[in-house]
């Protein structure tokens, strides 16, 4: 089988061999891992990741990236992604965060579960514990009734 028969015309190739399955998730992130020459991380922990960076970006773009900004190592910002030959999700956080972006690589897998608590709104902070996000519009009129110190 050809993953390349099954690409839609804008998906790359590592995104025919996630959807069609011909990779293990862990064997394709090792591999792309040690050709671009990039750190590898089999796993995210939620306190590795600082919810003002999530907050930053539509859940939607992570996902359909496959991209999420962990934190930063004080100068730049570190990204775990799925898919280092997409760099463009990597120039768009480095817009939007004004800083310089720090690749890791992480299995499409674990960074679509990631993503997905992220994007659900519950975060763990390593030293606040739970976070929860609403959106003003999620909570109608509600919202309103709220008293915001």
């Amino acid at each position: 089988m050809d993953a390349r028969q099954f690409r839609a015309p804008r998906d790359t190739l590592v995104d025919a061999l996630i959807e069609t399955g011909a990779a293990g998730a862990r064997n394709l992130a090792s591999a792309l891992a040690e050709f671009y020459r990039l750190p590898l991380q089999f796993e995210i922990d939620d306190v590795l990741i600082d919810a003002k960076f999530v907050d930053g970006i539509p859940g939607g773009y992570a996902r359909k990236n496959r991209v999420l900004p962990l934190g930063t190592d004080g100068k730049n910002l570190v990204a775990a992604l799925a898919d280092p030959s997409n760099y463009h999700p990597l120039d768009d956080l480095s817009v939007f965060f004004a800083m310089p972006v720090e690749p890791i690589v992480a299995p499409f897998d674990v960074l679509d579960q990631a993503v997905s608590r992220a994007s659900d709104g519950i975060m763990l902070c390593g030293s606040c514990g739970p976070i929860i996000t609403l959106d003003r519009e999620e909570l109608g009129p509600a919202a309103d009734a709220l008293s915001y110190e």
